[in-house]
């Protein structure tokens, strides 16, 4: 009996995020993976060059050797045109792999962004428009196992029938655009704020000729920044939404900084909350009669002088209303230089 709910645990999740995720995979701490976010965020930092690296791996004490995992590399630089305008130019990797099957999502992209500033008395204005253009490689193993080779005792016959796949690899371009604005008023605010449409030209990923796999549109709207209300100490809200066809994600968050000093070995230290949900429009998940998965947040993030140390810790969400361990983790390092 264990056995078998373990197993129909491990089959609803991976049903069921397959169909999540099918749309696309996000990072929790999306500010630590800006040309993911928005390519309008290339070259849109304090520095000359920036390089950052996340790992996310999802609910792993839960699926294993079968966990989602998702690698994120980017680069960004700056090349100026005047002191009121510049560019942004940056590359960006994002390698994904799901399931006992290693169902591979990955993306090979450029970004380029033109940068406004309009300055005015002790406020500073940036406003910015990139685009990304991307290669998507999408594969899958032949290690699957299909609905009807079930054997009705919560396992599976690899000798039962199953289903066909006319193409293991699957290479398509990949489109999308964002706008930004960045306020700051001296050290005492500053914010992002921005909307992004991503896969603007909705690539066929699906691994069937006869089928239609198209990877809808998805659109991003956040703002995240930091408040000066005490020497040292920044106030850091943030808001971000996204909706990817009947998905759609709401996560409002809140955190604090303590800004030590230029001059020792850490610079800053970060930590924030965040409470994400996750709605599905048509109820998938009828198994629980609910339409929503929610997720508690923390993230912390050491400064060094041109490095940073981030680690976020996801609370992850009961799975057909049984208490699981489905905590993910994300992690990344980045470097700036001045």
């Amino acid at each position: 009996m264990k056995s078998l709910l373990k197993t129909s645990i491990t089959l609803f999740v991976l049903l069921y995020v397959t169909t999540i995720y099918a749309q696309d995979r996000f990072f929790t701490h999306y500010e630590r993976a800006p040309l993911e976010l928005n390519p309008s965020l290339a070259g849109l930092f304090d520095g000359k060059h920036r390089a950052l690296i996340n790992y996310r791996n999802q609910w792993p004490s839960l699926l294993g050797e079968n966990s989602y995992q998702s690698t994120s590399i980017g680069y960004d630089t700056k090349v100026n045109i005047s002191e009121s305008h510049h560019f942004g130019i940056g590359a960006n990797v994002l390698l994904n792999v799901a399931g006992s099957a290693k169902k591979r999502d990955d993306k090979y992209g450029v970004s380029i962004a033109y940068n406004w500033h309009l300055n005015m008395e002790k406020v500073e204005n940036i406003f910015s428009l990139g685009t990304n253009i991307a290669m998507l490689r999408n594969s899958i193993g032949n290690n699957l196992k299909w609905p009807s080779q079930g054997d009705g005792q919560g396992g599976f016959d690899p000798d039962l029938p199953g289903g066909q796949i006319d193409n293991d690899i699957v290479y398509n371009a990949d489109l999308s655009i964002g706008l930004n604005w960045r306020i700051a008023v001296g050290e005492k605010l500053s914010f992002n704020s921005g909307i992004a449409v991503n896969h603007l030209n909705m690539p066929n990923v699906g691994f069937s000729d006869n089928t239609i796999g198209e990877l809808n549109k998805r659109l991003v709207v956040y703002t995240y920044g930091e408040i000066a209300i005490a020497k040292r100490i920044d106030l850091m809200p943030s808001l971000l939404y996204f909706n990817q066809n009947v998905f759609q994600r709401i996560s409002p968050g809140l955190g604090l900084k303590y800004n030590i000093n230029n001059n020792s070995i850490i610079n800053s230290v970060q930590i924030s909350y965040r409470n994400s949900v996750v709605i599905d429009a048509h109820s998938i998940n009828t198994m629980t009669n609910e339409n929503r998965l929610q997720t508690q947040t923390i993230n912390t993030v050491v400064e060094l002088k041109n490095f940073s140390i981030g680690i976020n810790y996801d609370n992850g969400p009961k799975i057909l209303g049984i208490d699981t361990d489905s905590s993910s983790y994300e992690f990344s390092i980045g470097y700036i230089l001045d």
